[in-house]
């Protein structure tokens, strides 16, 4: 299939809100003029829908994918701007990030297409098996996306019929979703091939499913996955630092390893919100790198994911123009510094101040194409895998061949990570010195720290702690450095429930119960209706 801008002409997006959009955000998809048999037949109708299902893609994640995957994370402080208590575990029922109204848009943009592809008239066979399976990835990823934020949600696969009986749809248990889940992604991947990086391709289908399989502890499922991806020749990691930040930049110039970005034009789609929580336009960013973030990042300054991915020309100071010298473990950022707060991962570089490098500015026509899935997301899953299946040396080869490519000269060697799992820093006794010990990590943490430095900015950190289970490690003492500054009870991460997941999920949010009666009394503990 041909690579095309994914713009929408107004009139197409008036005909696709109409479709997708009802009275409560759980209503299966209303029936419109637009899934009559006289639109489906045209394959430039059906062209038209699929770009009207990216529209509602754009929509559903680009703010979300920080708000969902890192402002609730340890790899940033909240700013002065900032206004919302996601940072400190504070998320409420009428949070925007609490809505699963644009999921459902994607969603039910999905299942029309699925219901009514095969009535269209394609000029090739290639084409409708492309649309046909782009939709089904397109749902799994979604649904992924859900179970993750919400636990039970509920699962629609059909265009609503019209039938009110049939209108107002319950939670469904998680592991059902994660069955229809994997019964898309085996649809997607048999139909899908190398549609291109700005749409859901074959490759993201795997991908997908190695992440899903890693949720689920399918370890095996991972790595068998992963290496099935790989066989395919189309993916690799950049050959060098300059290729990858290239990619960050243009996802087309990442010679490999970009697999699936969030499309984006600002003359087409308008502001990015993604940009605003960063100060990529405004100057005025709603988060900052944290300082637990900070150390790892400073593990190698030569790294490419440091120096290119934060700004380095704040560390002088604006009177003198002295600069401040970064040291792992001396160089400290709190809420007070202001330092490190623009993320440069998506922008061009411009140049070179001092030592510091300088990045093209941006105004409202930031139009950052934010990684959705990445070769290096995949193989630092199966490197995580392979720890978990007692294939240490496998897994830590991966790591040191991610870090290669970013600039970074330290190596992991496997007599350094004795210890397969656990969060915290672990004590070795010293072979060369009896009754010494030496301070380590586990390989597990080890992995979990390069997945931090990698997809900084990326939306990846708060589901890798859900994940592995280490929410509590690691956002306790990042939390109480927060709670302790702004003069609240230093208590660190709360899952305030005895039930179980707590608020390691977000909130349902507030106008589900204003809209569909079956969803009262059903909201996540211990958050209110």
């Amino acid at each position: 299939m041909k690579k095309a801008k994914i713009t929408i002409i107004a009139a197409l997006m008036a005909g696709m809100f109409g479709m997708t959009s009802c009275d409560d955000f759980l209503t299966k998809t209303p029936p419109t003029q637009l899934t009559t048999e006289g639109f489906w037949s045209s394959e430039l109708n059906a062209k038209s829908w699929l770009a009207g299902t990216y529209h509602e893609l754009q929509d559903a994640l680009n703010e979300n994918i920080f708000m969902w995957g890192e402002a609730r994370a340890d790899n940033f402080y909240a700013t002065s701007y900032n206004g919302s208590g996601v940072v400190l575990n504070a998320v409420k029922s009428s949070d925007g990030c609490s809505n699963w109204k644009n999921i459902y848009r994607v969603i039910g943009s999905c299942n029309a297409g699925i219901e009514n592809v095969d009535k269209v008239n394609f000029a090739s066979e290639e084409t409708a098996r492309s649309y046909k399976g782009q939709w089904y990835g397109l749902r799994a990823m979604m649904y992924f996306y859900a179970i993750r934020i919400w636990g039970d949600v509920p699962l629609i696969t059909s265009v609503w019929d019209g039938d009110v009986n049939t209108k107002y749809n319950d939670r469904t248990p998680v592991a059902d979703v994660k069955k229809q889940i994997e019964e898309d992604l085996k649809m997607a991947i048999s139909l899908l091939d190398n549609e291109g990086v700005y749409y859901f391709n074959k490759g993201a289908a795997l991908a997908l499913k190695a992440d899903v399989a890693m949720w689920f502890k399918d370890y095996q499922g991972c790595v068998d996955t992963v290496d099935e991806l790989m066989a395919s020749g189309r993916y690799k990691l950049c050959a060098d630092p300059t290729t990858l930040k290239a990619g960050w930049v243009d996802p087309t110039k990442a010679d490999g390893e970009a697999i699936f970005s969030l499309y984006w034009d600002y003359e087409a789609n308008g502001q990015n919100p993604f940009g605003q929580n960063l100060g990529l336009y405004s100057k005025q960013p709603h988060y900052g790198m944290s300082n637990s973030c900070l150390q790892n990042m400073l593990n190698d300054k030569h790294d490419v994911r440091f120096w290119a991915v934060v700004d380095t020309a704040s560390l002088y100071t604006s009177s003198s123009n002295n600069k401040i010298e970064l040291a792992k473990g001396v160089t400290r950022i709190d809420y007070k510094s202001g330092l490190l707060a623009l993320l440069t991962k998506y922008l061009e570089i411009s140049g070179v101040d001092g030592t510091a490098v300088k990045f093209k500015t941006v105004m409202n026509d930031f139009d950052g194409k934010i990684p959705l899935l990445r070769t290096a997301d995949a193989l630092l899953l199966k490197a995580e895998a392979l720890n978990k299946l007692d294939r240490p040396q496998e897994a830590l080869d991966i790591v040191n061949q991610v870090r290669q490519r970013a600039g970074n000269s330290r190596v992991a060697l496997l007599e350094d990570y004795p210890v397969k799992e656990g969060y915290p820093y672990t004590y070795v006794e010293d072979p060369t010195t009896p009754g010494a010990y030496i301070e380590t990590m586990s390989r597990e943490r080890l992995i979990l720290d390069e997945r931090q430095v990698e997809f900084y900015g990326e939306g990846k950190r708060w589901f890798d702690l859900r994940r592995t289970g280490y929410v509590k490690d690691a956002m306790d003492e990042h939390l109480m450095i927060a709670q302790e500054f702004n003069g609240e009870d230093i208590v660190g991460f709360e899952l305030g429930t005895t039930t179980g997941e707590g608020r390691l999920l977000f909130p349902l949010h507030n106008s589900v119960f204003s809209s569909n009666p079956n969803m009262i009394g059903k909201q996540n503990p211990p958050y209110s209706e």
